[in-house]
This record gives C-alpha cells, structure tokens and sequence, in this order.
C-alpha cells in the first residue's frame, strides 16, 4: 500500500514539474516578444528622429523664388557688336588686306572676327606692311591650321559686309562683362595702313552706336577708299 502511495506522489511531483516548466517557457516566450517589440518600436522611434532631422536641415537651404529666379536672368544681359564696312577691291598690289578683331583693356586679342587670307597664311612674313598691328597683337605664327582657318576668308568683293561678336573668345567662351577694344585695320597700300578703332561696354543693358576713330599711317589718297564708313553697333536681345 506504501508504496503505491509513493509511486503515486512521483508521478504527481513529475506532472507538477512539468507544468512548472510549461509555465516558465511561455513567460520567457512572453518576454522575448516584449523586447523584440520594444526592439522595433526603439527601431522606428530612431528611424523617425532621423527622418526628422534629415527634413529640418533643409530648412538650412534657402528657397529661390520665382521673382528672383527671373531676376537672376535678366541680370545676364545678351549684347553683341555690329561692326560694317563699305569695302572697295582694289587693282593695286600690296593691297586689299585687312583684319577685324576684339582686344580687352590689357591688349591682349579675344577673338579675331575676320582676316583675308593672304596675311593669315604667312603673308606677314613676306610682306611685313601686311596688316602690321593684327599680326604683332594676334600672332598668326603661333596658330595651328585649325585656328587660322576658323578666322580666315577669301579677300571679299565690293560692297558692305558686317561682322558679328557674341562676346565669346577664341576658344567659344563667354567673356566676363566689361569694356573691350574692336579694331579694323587694312593695308590700302604697301606702307600706307588705315586702323580703326573703338570701345564695346560689354554688359551694358540698352542698344547704342558706338564711336569708331580712324588712324592712317599716311597722308596720300592711294587706295584710300578701300575701306570706309566703318560703324560699329552695340545691339541687346533683351
């Protein structure tokens, strides 16, 4: 009889052991899932400060208005220079020669708008009254093939012809606003040599004529006609 009793109480401490343990798992099972929730929620919590933050430094970054967007452009101004000439081919030698070209306040050439062929491909060298000021300021001997034939046309016929800058320099780039010198100089005949010259407002906001002066190297009338009412326009696309 003892001893059924005992078996019986083992097997009531081993059910009882059992439950106890059941019990426990599911408490740490209950635990776990609470960390990992609050693991998460921490998570996002984190997540969100930084999404918050990243939204607030941008208020760091000033906002550009439309006003001032279009303000920013018609600051840029779009001007250009006109230059004419009235050209008379000549039936002299030595002659017939001229070149058209920007230079800013320090003397240095910014782009060279037209020049006949004859003096650009080393004729300077075999006639030295050929255009003598382009050729000194420009330099031909330094140019590749490839620059001298950007710059270079046949000597044309009678007539007007006008020449445009955009204000960009030799290299296509748009050159910084400011005063600039454009020059047209022929060779009317071998010594005797016309320039003539005048300043550009690059920048400036309003269309004008501008001021062209003429300088001849001689006092002869040989020839002197082949170039004349030169102007110059400073012309605005705004």
């Amino acid at each position: 009889m003892r001893k059924k009793i005992v078996s019986i109480l083992v097997i009531i401490l081993f059910v009882l052991t059992i439950i106890v343990k059941i019990g426990a798992s599911k408490n740490i099972n209950n635990v776990t899932c609470t960390t990992e929730s609050n693991k998460q929620q921490t998570i996002t919590e984190e997540t969100d400060d930084v999404i918050e933050k990243t939204v607030t430094s941008d208020d760091n970054v000033p906002d550009i208005s439309p006003l001032e967007t279009a303000q920013s452009k018609d600051s840029q101004v779009n001007g250009k220079l006109k230059i004419s000439i009235d050209f008379n081919r000549s039936s002299t030698p030595a002659s017939n020669q001229y070149a058209v070209w920007i230079e800013d306040m320090d003397g240095n050439v910014v782009k060279t708008l037209f020049v006949t062929n004859f003096t650009s491909n080393g004729g300077y060298a075999e006639r030295e009254d050929s255009i003598p000021t382009w050729v000194a300021h420009a330099k031909p001997s330094d140019m590749d093939k490839t620059r001298i034939d950007a710059i270079t046309g046949a000597t044309p016929s009678t007539g007007t012809h006008s020449y445009i800058w955009d204000g960009t320099n030799d290299d296509g780039n748009i050159v910084a606003d400011g005063t600039y010198m454009f020059y047209v100089e022929g060779t009317l005949y071998w010594s005797s040599i016309v320039r003539y010259e005048g300043t550009v407002s690059m920048g400036d906001t309003e269309s004008s004529t501008l001021d062209v002066k003429a300088v001849y190297t001689e006092d002869t009338e040989q020839n002197r006609n082949m170039l004349s009412n030169v102007t110059a326009d400073y012309i605005t696309e705004n």
